[in-house]
Parts: C-alpha cells; structure tokens; sequence
C-alpha cells in the first residue's frame, strides 16, 4: 500500500546502501528505509549522484512510499523523502488525514443492508463543511445512480442517512443545481454533469 506520510525526523541511521530514518507524525512513530540508487554504479560521479540526500535531525519532512512488514514489524520503504519549507503543508496534511480518517469510521458505521431499517437518533459528533457535503452528495448521486436514469433523490437520502439528514442532503442538491454540478433527468431524478 502506497503512502504519504509527514513527519520530524527523531533519528537517523545512515549505511552504506541505505539511509533509515524514525519519523515522529504526531500518531507514533514509523521507521523509514531509503535505499541508494548508487548500489553496482560503475562510476564514483553516478554514485554520487544517485545516493540519498541525509536529512538532520528534527526537520519535518515528506515521505512517499509503501508499507512493508518484516518479523511483525511495520515500516516504510521511501520512493521521495522532501524537506518540508512551507509549514502551511503539515496543517494542511493533518486536516487531509483527518478527513479521510472521518470518511473511513462513516464507510464503516454505514449498516449492511441486511440489518434492521432503523435509523440512528443521535447526530455525528463532528461537523462536515458545506464543501464537504456537496462532495458527498456527489459520491453519493454516482454510487446510487444509474447512467442513463440517474439518481432518484430518495435512494441518495437513504444512501446518506446515517451521516446527513435529508434537509442537509437537499440544500446541497438544491446549490448543487444552482451551480450546475447536477441536472434533473425526470422528476425526482437527479444526475451529474460530466466536466
């Protein structure tokens, strides 16, 4: 599984293939392995070249790569690790995680069709912005939808009525319209505009 993750560096091992780093994010910390490219390079300028940048200790940085498991142990094995120059980037990383973290517990508190209909009372503990729930009701319309008829309105308000009630879920079909995101195919019926 592929990641993004940023971080501070808490420590540093560096070898002759590779350079290992401990990234602190904040949730706990994660070990990083970047492997040199230079490995087998016939010349010392392509060795110099293709060995990877050391960063110091307590920068924040970028990391891109996947996750691997060794002896039941996790770690990172970096495609690109970046300094981070702009901290605007690690408050705008953190709201990411978050969001997506907030979408997952929604998918998973989402009740199988084969439960009972009833509906929970009691309203999500976090406030989504209007933003937000204008991209989920567009989820939402492709998922309950059909190419050619679309989405009827209800089957979206059943599809999202554990995480908006339905005056939520019609606002934003109603600015979403206004804005000409969506179109009506047929009463009751609603479909997405292809940009």
């Amino acid at each position: 599984m592929q990641i993004c993750i940023i971080g501070v560096i808490r420590a540093i091992v560096v070898q002759q293939a590779s350079v290992s780093y401990t990234i602190e994010d904040g949730t706990g910390a994660i070990d990083i392995k970047h492997w040199n490219d230079a490995v087998g390079s016939a010349t010392e300028e392509s060795v110099n070249a293709n060995t990877a940048q050391v960063f110091p200790r307590n920068i924040y940085v970028k990391v891109h790569g996947r996750i691997q498991s060794y002896s039941d142990r996790l770690f990172c094995v970096s495609f690109k690790t970046v300094p981070i120059e702009d901290s605007n980037e690690i408050t705008f990383h953190y709201l990411d995680a978050i969001q997506a973290y907030l979408e997952l517990i929604a998918i998973k508190n989402k009740p199988s069709l084969s439960s009972n209909n009833t509906q929970l009372s009691n309203p999500p503990l976090y406030k989504i912005s209007r933003n937000n729930i204008n991209s989920i009701v567009k989820r939402a319309i492709k998922v309950c939808g059909d190419e050619e008829v679309g989405s009827h309105i209800s089957s979206i308000v059943d599809h999202l009525k554990n995480l908006l009630d339905e005056r939520q879920i019609l606002r934003s079909l109603n600015e979403l319209a206004e804005e000409g995101q969506i179109y009506s195919l047929m009463e009751e019926y609603v479909q997405l505009v292809d940009l």
